[in-house]
């Protein structure tokens, strides 16, 4: 869609009104409230403008390019080579220092929520869709929320973190346990739960439990080492516990360095 007065064009996300709660804020709502305080910043959409039209809330935010799914579908390969998920990789990073800097953790992270961008953006990938986000510590009065069992799972199942699974309170660590999936995935093409990006089989939750506890139990020898450390770096964190985030930068870093400058996803 583009926009009559810049010219410039944008996405715009839709949430009928007749889901709206009495007492509390919309998915929609929320999600641009918490666009609004990150503040645009580089990997995350800016949210233009939100309101009402007609039946529908509406949120106006930057336009994006392909989906790493829609990307993952397109590949001969079937799969993205190391470097390439490492060098995103170091960029999600980046994003959820951010994030988690600003005390709000995402919940939701799939290859269909990170998009690449457009134009001097094309090689920078934008973390999308702040609809279940939530606040993990509060920056006034500095109280982590409580570990607690909520008996929900939280996000998408194939991909995020055994916690969710186990019905138990998110924090920062569970960002980047989905996240050590979500690039082990890129990379292999499969995993254990999930043979493609394509995949129809529609695992219950349970069953993708048990596959997950199993793989991360086992010995994986044709898994590059990187992204099997960093997936056991996220596993082993306590629910409080403050994370390195450099430290996962070190843990990626080595697997980008043959990354040659005219490469990008475009």
């Amino acid at each position: 869609m583009q926009d009559i007065i810049t010219k410039q064009i944008v996405a715009v996300k839709l949430e009928p009104t007749a889901h709206k709660p009495t007492s509390h804020e919309t998915h929609l709502e929320h999600e641009y409230r918490v666009l609004s305080e990150l503040g645009g910043a580089t990997g995350l959409p800016w949210p233009i403008w939100f309101g009402r039209e007609g039946s529908y809330q509406a949120m106006v935010i930057d336009n994006l390019g392909p989906s790493l799914d829609g990307l993952l579908n397109a590949s001969p390969d079937g799969a993205f080579p190391l470097h390439h998920v490492a060098a995103l990789g170091l960029q999600m990073v980046s994003s959820f220092t951010y994030i988690h800097s600003h005390h709000f953790i995402h919940r939701d992270i799939k290859p269909q929520n990170m998009l690449m961008g457009f134009m001097e953006s094309k090689d920078t990938v934008f973390l999308i869709d702040f609809g279940i986000v939530k606040q993990y510590w509060h920056p006034s009065s500095h109280i982590h929320i409580p570990m607690e069992k909520t008996d929900e799972l939280v996000g998408t199942p194939a991909f995020t973190s055994l916690n969710s699974h186990l019905g138990l309170e998110l924090s920062q660590r569970d960002d980047f346990e989905a996240l050590a999936y979500m690039l082990l995935f890129l990379c292999n093409g499969s995993l254990l739960w999930l043979v493609s990006p394509g995949d129809q089989r529609h695992l219950l939750p349970s069953a993708i439990h048990k596959l997950k506890a199993t793989f991360i139990s086992g010995s994986h020898p044709e898994m590059p080492t990187e992204l099997l450390t960093f997936l056991s770096y996220a596993c082993n964190l306590s629910f409080m516990q403050k994370l390195n985030y450099e430290h996962l930068h070190t843990i990626l870093l080595p697997a980008t360095l043959s990354l040659t400058p005219s490469e990008n996803w475009t």
